[in-house]
């Protein structure tokens, strides 16, 4: 499996999408239209204003396995995504945050005081820089997981049109397989 990083689109959000397509950036939230700015007031914002979530598969250890949560279990398979090269010198890997060891308040207390990095997921990690798109590797989108859905086609050519206009030549792949996107090969075989 290659370290590849991943940056999913909560709420299957097509427009989001294809809006990071249109500006050629994922942008931390500081620098987000208000449009695209949701905040759940009842999570715990880890990443802040100034931080963009990213998963590496690689870095998740299955021996842990439960309660221990995988961001590409929650954001990236069966859901819209971005695989990006792992080329970020400022790459930040967080600590682990255990709610089982520690409550929820403990966490929100600890975020205002200290400026090292936490994340509730074993595998994500975190970068200050906005990500250009010279630097994706493909889309992912669900097909299977999105097989009821009546729009797929449409949906579809909606993404590559907007890869065209981006000039970007990048393959959309199947991200309803849990292997879709570890290695050069696994892009290609599940390319839609």
């Amino acid at each position: 499996m290659e370290p590849y990083l991943y940056h999913g689109i909560r709420d299957y959000n097509l427009d989001k999408l294809i809006n990071i397509l249109k500006t050629g950036y994922i942008v931390k939230r500081s620098n987000l239209d208000d449009k695209y700015n949701s905040k759940n007031i009842n999570e715990i914002d880890f990443n802040g204003e100034n931080y963009i979530s990213l998963s590496q598969k690689s870095l998740y250890d299955p021996y842990y396995g439960i309660p221990r949560l995988s961001s590409f279990d929650r954001f990236i398979y069966n859901h819209l995504c971005f695989v990006i090269k792992n080329n970020f010198k400022n790459l930040v890997y967080t600590n682990f945050a255990d709610f089982d060891m520690y409550s929820s308040n403990y966490f929100k207390e600890i975020l205002k005081k200290d400026k090292e990095r936490y994340s509730s997921f074993m595998d994500e990690v975190q970068t200050n820089v906005n990500i250009s798109k010279e630097d994706f590797l493909a889309i992912g989108y669900p097909v299977k997981y999105f097989k009821y859905r009546t729009n797929i086609d449409n949906e579809i050519a909606l993404i590559k049109k907007n890869l065209e206009e981006a000039n970007l030549k990048i393959p959309i792949v199947d991200s309803s397989f849990y292997d879709f996107a570890d290695t050069e090969e696994h892009i290609k075989k599940y390319t839609l």
